[in-house]
């Protein structure tokens, strides 16, 4: 599924848009590609791959603030060392 979800977002980008709309475009379906697979993944249980794609959408936007949202949630699950965590955003 993931495969083919890629190549349909990816295919919306194209190619007569100059670079800076290019880029502009694939933010956004990326945005919206990583949303509905953590809403997948939390529908279906599956609490690792979820905030793994949650922290990996936070990383492509570049929001510190989610980063810290998604290691607070993620740590009812997982130990994670407040050191450990710090480090990974500075």
């Amino acid at each position: 599924m993931h495969v083919y979800f890629r190549v349909a977002f990816l295919s919306k980008i194209r190619a007569s848009m100059n670079v800076k709309d290019q880029m502009k475009n694939a933010k956004w379906w990326y945005s919206i590609y990583f949303k509905i697979d953590f809403i997948l993944h939390l529908t279906f249980g599956l609490w690792h791959l979820a905030f793994s794609h949650f922290r990996k959408w936070c990383v492509f936007r570049n929001g510190r603030f989610l980063i810290l949202l998604a290691i607070a949630l993620a740590h009812r699950k997982v130990h994670i060392d407040k050191e450990k965590a710090f480090a990974l955003l500075c």
